[in-house]
Formats: C-alpha cells, structure tokens, sequence
C-alpha cells in the first residue's frame, strides 16, 4: 500500500480524503505542521503528500526521496517550492474551481455593501442616526462600471452575477485573448482604462513576483477618483501602506478586503480606523459545500496521479 502524508489541516475529518484514496494510499496525518525534521521523519518515504499551509521549501522537498505528488488545499500554490518539485520529478497539483461561485458570491457582496455604505450606515442607526444625508453620495448600481483586473474562472462569475445589477462590466488579463469575451457583455480594456474607468475595481490573479503590489502608490494614483478596490485573491497584490494613504487624501472611495498582507489583521492596524474600509477574515472561499468539494477533489486528485493516472489540475510539468 502506498503512503500520502498530510503535512496539515483545519478540517473536522479527513473522509472524503480517505475514500477517494481507499485502496490505493494510506494517510499519515498531522493536524499541525510538525516542523521539517518531524514531516520529514514521516514523509521521507511517502508516495505523495497532501498539504494547506504547511511551508514546504527546497530544502524539505528535496528529501522526499519516493514522492510523485503534491497536492494543496486550495488554488494557490504560495506555500510549495513549486520549482524545487519539477526538479525532483514530483508533479504539484491544486484545486482550481472548487470555491468559484462562493468567491464570486463573496466579491459581489463586499462591492454591493461597499456601493451601498452599509457597514456605515448600520453603524449609524446603532449610534442612534437616521437618514441618507451623511452617506451621500450613494449612486446607482446601472450607473457605474465594475471592473476586473484578471478574467480568469473566479472573474467570469463574479461578472456574471454583476450583470444582474446592470453595472456596465470591463476587464483586464494579458493572458486572456479578446476572442474570451465574446457573448460575455463584458469590455476588454487596458489596464490603464482599467483604472480609468472602474467605479468597482476587484481584484482576480494569483500571487506572484509579477503581481506582487500590483496596486501601489503608482497604480492607485491612477483609479477613478470615488473607486472602491475590492481583494478577495491574495493580500499581497495590493501595497498595504499605498491603499492606506490613498484612502486618506479621499482619492480612494473605499475598499473591501478578504485579504490582506499580514493575516489575522492586528488589533492596532490603521485599516480599523477608515469609515470607508469594509474587511472579512479570509472566508470568501467558504461554504459548507466548497469544504466538503475541496476535500474530495484533493483525495481524488493524488489518487489519480498514484494510480498512474494523468493529473486534473497540475501546476508543472515533470
């Protein structure tokens, strides 16, 4: 029988782990990550290894001396050595679509309450006010332009979901060719026009030395004055201390945040302090259904490769 080491979890159980890998692998499974001498104690010998935020560089993976596979809880692959990896053969797979409609439902959701004001608003009543005078101005949704910065899977739903409100919808990926947005209603743009233009700007890439504060003092400089930035992708993409100070000269509308550079957010952050500021604590992923699915694709995912199986969803090629 072969071995999967789960090098950690937050996860009540792993069954749909366990079932997909019946009969092919047997699981070792830390709850928390044990430090690289422990996981490697385990894993020296393992077939593949199962991992969420566990950071498993180089120097771990090059003592994988029997690992095929690396799988990770999520559709990221921030925490994995992902080069280290293709050198040693092993193929690192994710789980690319398994919480597409709960990030879209969440980033629709922090743009409405954003637009609306709401968290202002209910802080008000709760104060004792009444009334519309100190949220103005308010617009209305079919007057403004909603806009993202990627066109990927999780951009695609979150645009069709904002065609219900009737914003005018435009976007930006270098990687996407315009022949992508045909029959979506959505307007392929530069990314200058991005910024120009969006009344909503929401952010949808991955993390890398690309991206990495792809909104900065630079770029934010650019937004349409009165925009609302909108993160449910990774913290990183946008310069903490920039969106900070552009909030604070009032050229930025606001900004509603799932991620952020430093998680959990300190206590002390000045983010706390700005009326116009509107966070989550890195749950847009999060449904009751996406936990159970991101499971289940993961077993069956390093069961795939293990039983010689091509991979659904490889990051490399090895």
């Amino acid at each position: 029988m072969q071995k999967v080491v789960v090098s950690d979890n937050l996860f009540e159980d792993l069954e749909p782990e366990q079932e997909a890998l019946r009969g092919v692998a047997e699981l070792v499974v830390f709850r928390e990550y044990p430090g690289a001498a422990a996981f490697l104690e385990a894993a020296r010998d393992a077939d593949g290894v199962i991992s969420q935020m566990a950071p498993l560089r180089g120097d771990v993976i090059a003592q994988l001396d029997r690992c095929r596979v690396m799988v990770r809880y999520g559709v990221g692959v921030d925490n994995l050595d992902v080069e280290a990896a293709t050198r040693k053969g092993i193929v690192v797979c994710n789980v690319p679509d398994y919480c597409t409609d709960d990030v879209a439902d969440h980033t629709v959701t922090l743009a409405l309450a954003c637009v609306r004001k709401l968290p202002a608003a209910i802080q008000q009543l709760r104060d004792g006010g009444w009334g519309h005078v100190m949220h103005r101005p308010i617009r209305r949704l079919s007057a403004l332009t909603f806009g993202t910065w990627g066109f990927g899977r999780i951009a695609r739903a979150v645009h069709s979901r904002a065609a219900g409100f009737g914003f005018r919808r435009v976007a930006h990926d270098p990687y996407v060719p315009d022949t992508a947005f045909a029959g979506s209603g959505v307007i392929p743009v530069t990314a200058e026009t991005l910024l120009a233009e969006s009344d909503v700007l929401a952010l949808h890439m991955p993390l890398t030395a690309e991206t990495h504060h792809l909104l900065n003092a630079h770029t934010l400089a650019k937004l349409k004055r009165g925009a609302i930035v909108v993160n449910t992708a990774r913290g990183g993409l946008i310069a903490t201390d920039a969106l900070v100070a552009a909030l604070d000269t009032g050229g930025l509308g606001g900004a509603a945040l799932d991620v952020l550079e430093t998680e959990p957010i300190p206590a002390d952050h000045p983010l706390w302090q700005r009326p116009n500021v509107f966070m989550t604590g890195h749950l847009a992923w999060y449904s009751e259904e996406a936990l159970r699915q991101l499971q289940r694709q993961v077993g069956e995912e390093c069961a795939r490769v293990l039983r010689g199986e091509p991979p659904r969803s490889a990051v490399n090629r090895v």
